[in-house]
């Protein structure tokens, strides 16, 4: 991989003490050609209490940034609309308001003097996430759980097929059998999203 094709390695800047009770990790999406219109993702921990981890990606599409502090969570998602950008950058800022902490993102070093960037919530407890967020399985739960606090290291994730959940399944069930065919989804992907059974046995018969 050579730096005129690398995304810019992602930096971290707050208050020290503030970082030392913080995890990041990040999750990095990009187009999959042997799925068309789904994603591959791969999750890399930036940032592990006050601990910086050091990683470079290409052709990203968008990423989604879980993270904590001490026991509260949040996430802030974006496209990666910055990559052909002059001066093109990847910056977290953390800082301290309102008893919480918020992340900010900067993508090109013009947006820094103005604070321009996506910007998340406040950090809050993860019961409360869950509900805010509808999360009830206890699956989809641990899979949030691990996002926000677990260590991912860079060196060892490779990227794989995007994993279900609910909202990723409603929307599948949402789009017209022509264009469920043109995702070309695994079986097992397809049998867990409680299609009818004529649906499913379509989709099943185009992938093969």
């Amino acid at each position: 991989m050579s730096d005129e094709i690398a995304e810019p390695a992602f930096k971290v800047y707050g208050d020290a003490t503030i970082l030392e009770n913080m995890v990041i990790n990040i999750e990095n999406s990009i187009n999959d050609a042997k799925y068309p219109g789904y994603s591959d993702t791969k999750v890399q921990t930036l940032l592990y209490k006050g601990k910086q981890q050091a990683f470079r990606n290409r052709d990203v599409i968008s990423y989604s940034i879980y993270f904590s502090y001490e026991n509260k969570v949040n996430k802030l998602t974006f496209d990666n609309i910055m990559s052909d950008r002059q001066g093109h950058i990847n910056y977290l800022y953390v800082f301290k308001k309102d008893d919480g902490v918020y992340l900010k993102y900067y993508g090109v070093e013009s947006n820094v003097q103005k604070e321009i960037g996506p910007t998340s919530g406040i950090t809050i407890p993860l019961d409360e996430y869950f509900r805010e967020n509808n999360i009830l399985d206890e699956q989809e739960q641990q899979f949030y759980q691990l996002r926000f606090f677990n260590f991912f290291d860079p060196n060892l994730q490779e990227y794989q097929l995007e994993p279900l959940n609910k909202i990723t399944i409603e929307q599948f069930k949402k789009l017209p059998l022509e264009e469920k065919i043109n995702y070309d989804l695994p079986a097992d992907y397809l049998r867990q999203m409680n299609l009818p059974e004529d649906e499913l046995n379509v989709l099943l018969k185009a992938n093969q």
